[in-house]
């Protein structure tokens, strides 16, 4: 039922349909996000077909910005069909020739009319047949990301409630895409994840064979960049060699030369590079030459590095000019650097004598990397002792760099206990290394009158030949491996190569774990945003599942932050639920004004963050409930409809700092939610008081009947004559004599 239609009927009656309508549409809609998140045309789909059947619309789209172009994604009516999948230019997103609505919608009686003179906006009136036209913007995070569109084939301009509950439906269209963006975020994060400990394992089952995983590697980068061919070539002096590519065979083992500016951009171990037509390029400039088939348009190439020098590059191609981007970069990027750890343990077992034992220690390694890609501590000690057996030492510990210190994730059992979580400030002599650094007595380093922090950990270590070995990750130094000896008996260069490539896993490991805590991560949020939506789409008028919700999730993935929700009571705010504070009830009514975050948040409708209250004047919200109640940071999100806050929702920490942007997206999206319910309850709310008003006024309508028939003459009965009169003069028969 549109809201046109809706409006042929007579005041409340007519909008209670309207209303129900409204609530029923807005919670198969979030139903309909919760179920398919991943989904976006057919979320999409579905929310233009409600919009539409609301709305009064003939057809539909829904269009999202994608660099310098407007992509058609979802469309409603089969004029609108055509346009899916097709670009349109920034230009046609200029509203400015269009009214606006309170709502926030442009709108036009007649677009053919309004668009006259414009070549793009004059095609789609007459194709799409565009008459009457309304529109809403899609945000996420502040920014404009797209439009909703409904269309009619006639001058039927559309009305306030048609534009309002058109608004509705782009703020859940907004959603849907911000949904639909963290959940492809997490896939390709699980891809990632997976490609990551195949290809580990891969290396793991086949150590000394170099051709079997670079071939697996390729494949793989290949598919997870959305390439066509993918190769590893090594650079011997000014040629390219390849050693792997599967969808080439014919060209493996063949040299190619290259420009030196490109062999000097290898050694070099530069950034990646990224070329959207090498045809094009080739034409003008030598410097790409050689490093693809003739076949091949967009390719990106990284440098395969170890120690900060590159020995050889692999690259991702397609055989149509479709230009990769940053995120396909960082992915081949990670390959870049498994394929360097490969070929590097490749060329250790063709070096060493002791191949048989690095190879068996190595894979021991990459098994643990695989099976405990969060574990670091584990990982990183079971690096440890494989090294400190192949190396012969009796000891051995990984250190980080963590801000201006150290700390040490991995020992071996020390007398003085262990050293494990211990924090040391940084050495000057052990940062920034590049290289393997051996000591005949590192016992030397320690002064008898030093009793600073690193002179007693040396001792603590009991040391005396050392070695420490860096932990590099794309010239940036992470932290060190040390290995040392009871006595002096120093360590040799192939120790300390050995070191090294169990240093580099150590590497692999570290890089492991922040990708699966980061995925850990994403999916503790896709779980508490899918629990929000439950929340909400099955709340009616009690809020309060939905509050406690969106209070301990916010707890849980934000660090242990104080969570309360307020909403507007009268002139005044009331905590309706809170996670992570205590006595919160103890708080009172609090007023909309400037003393307090809360207060202040609601009166503005705006986002208050407070890093560090101890930057703040006194004077700045004096009376805020977070800083009577020590915290350090605090952040205030209102609940905004229209131009009125409904309510506030507010976090606080113990510790400075604040929260981060991605912190505060989150939640902000989570209270966005928490809008969404608010308003339908508020809209169930009212469908009840109408009811219940109609109920009455039906109720005094039949005792008002029951009252007028009580009221009414009734004939009287005469006593000589049984005659029955109204009451007026009667002429008894009996007296008159008349029969």
């Amino acid at each position: 039922m549109s809201a046109t239609k809706a409006q042929e009927g007579e005041g409340s009656t007519a909008s209670s349909p309207l209303v129900r309508a409204m609530f029923s549409a807005t919670s198969e809609v979030l139903r309909l996000i919760s179920a398919h998140p991943g989904d976006l045309p057919a979320v999409l789909h579905g929310i233009l077909a409600k919009a539409a059947e609301l709305c009064g619309g003939e057809a539909g789209s829904i269009t999202l910005r994608e660099g310098g172009v407007i992509r058609y994604v979802a469309s409603h009516g089969p004029a609108m069909e055509p346009y899916i999948g097709t670009t349109a230019p920034v230009e046609s997103a200029d509203a400015s020739r269009f009214a606006f609505s309170p709502a926030g919608a442009w709108h036009t009686d007649d677009f053919a009319a309004a668009t006259k003179g414009t070549a793009y906006f004059e095609e789609l009136a007459t194709v799409a047949r565009v008459r009457s036209y309304a529109a809403v913007p899609l945000t996420h995070d502040g920014a404009t990301v797209g439009a909703l569109h409904m269309y009619r084939h006639e001058v039927r301009p559309f009305t306030e409630d048609d534009l309002s509950a058109l608004a509705s439906f782009g703020e859940q269209a907004s959603l849907a895409v911000a949904n639909a963006r963290l959940f492809k975020d997490l896939g390709e994060s699980l891809k990632l994840q997976t490609a990551t400990s195949e290809v580990l394992q891969l290396i793991s089952a086949h150590p000394g064979d170099l051709t079997a995983v670079m071939n697996g590697l390729t494949e793989r980068a290949r598919r997870l960049c959305g390439g066509d061919t993918s190769a590893v070539m090594r650079l011997d002096g000014t040629s390219l060699v390849r050693l792997a590519d599967k969808d080439h065979p014919e060209m493996n083992a063949v040299s190619a030369t290259v420009t030196e500016e490109l062999a000097a951009w290898i050694r070099d171990g530069g950034p990646i590079r990224r070329i959207d037509d090498l045809r094009e390029v080739t034409r003008t400039d030598q410097t790409a030459s050689g490093i693809s088939p003739d076949d091949v348009r967009s390719t990106m190439l990284a440098s395969l590095r170890v120690e900060g020098r590159g020995f050889g590059v692999i690259t991702v191609s397609r055989r149509e000019v479709r230009p990769f981007d940053e995120r396909e970069a960082n992915i081949l990027d990670a390959f870049a650097e498994q394929a360097a750890i490969a070929i590097g343990n490749a060329n250790l077992f063709n070096e060493l004598n002791a191949a048989l034992a690095l190879q068996t220690a190595m894979a021991e390694v990459l098994r643990l990397i695989s099976e405990h890609p969060g574990e670091l501590t584990k990982v990183l000690q079971g690096i440890l002792s494989q090294a400190r057996k192949l190396c012969d030492a009796d000891k051995g510990n990984v250190i980080l760099i963590r801000d201006d210190g150290t700390v040490i994730v991995a020992a071996e059992a020390s007398p003085s206990g262990s050293l494990v979580g211990r924090v040391l400030p940084g050495t000057k002599g052990f940062q920034g290394i590049d290289r393997p650094m051996m000591f005949d007595d590192y016992q030397t380093r320690a002064a008898a009158d030093d009793h600073s922090v690193v002179a007693e950990f040396v001792r603590a270590t009991q040391h005396r030949s050392a070695m420490v070995v860096p932990l590099v990750r794309q010239g940036k130094h992470m932290g060190n491996v040390h290995l040392g000896r009871r006595e002096v008996r120093p360590f040799t260069p192939a120790q300390a190569t050995i070191l090294q490539a169990f240093a580099d896993q150590a590497v692999i490991a570290v890089t492991n774990a922040g990708l699966f805590n980061d995925l850990a991560e994403s999916l503790a949020r896709q779980e508490a945003m899918t629990e929000l939506l439950n929340a909400v789409s099955t709340a009616r008028t009690d809020l309060a599942p939905v509050f406690d919700v969106l209070a301990r999730q916010a707890d849980r993935l934000c660090g242990g932050t104080g969570a309360l929700v307020a909403m507007r009571q009268g002139d005044g705010l009331t905590v309706m639920a809170s996670a992570g504070v205590r006595e919160y009830r103890d708080i009172g009514v609090i007023p909309i004004d400037d003393s307090t975050v809360f207060g202040a948040s609601a009166k503005h409708c705006e986002i208050i963050h407070i890093r560090n209250y101890d930057d703040e004047p006194l004077d700045r919200y004096p009376n805020a409930p977070s800083r009577r109640a020590g915290a350090k940071s605090a952040l205030a999100i209102p609940m905004v409809r229209g131009d009125v806050a409904l309510g506030v929702v507010a976090f606080s920490r113990v510790d400075p700092g604040g929260y981060s942007d991605a912190e505060v997206s989150l939640l902000k999206t989570f209270v966005d939610q928490a809008t969404v319910a608010v308003d339908n309850a508020r809209l169930l709310i009212e469908i009840e008081k109408r009811n219940s008003e109609l109920a009455e006024s039906l109720e005094l309508q039949t005792a008002t009947g029951a009252i007028l028939d009580s009221s009414a003459p009734t004939p009287a009965i005469c006593a000589r004559c049984s005659t029955a009169s109204l009451p007026r003069p009667h002429v008894c028969a009996t007296r008159t004599g008349r029969a």
